[in-house]
């Protein structure tokens, strides 16, 4: 499932960034790489917002269609 999909609330691990290079390095620069672990708290208008490594991030909904992940 994309993180788009995903219910708030579990622990989910990145799978998969499926993302222009512009886009994954982004990510990637904001820890979310293959195999981390987070878990989405909101939601709001123009996307989601999820706690990665004790830091909250906003993601937007064009880049969240984009990351696919699994419950962990």
């Amino acid at each position: 499932m994309t993180f788009n999909q995903a219910q708030k609330g579990p622990v989910l691990q990145i799978n998969k960034i499926d993302a222009p290079l512009k886009f994954r390095q982004k990510l990637e620069s904001m820890g979310l790489i293959r195999g981390q672990q987070l878990r989405i708290i909101g939601d709001s208008v123009s996307g989601r917002v999820a706690i990665v490594k004790n830091v909250r991030l906003a993601i937007g909904r064009d880049l969240g269609a984009q990351i696919e992940v699994s419950r962990a």
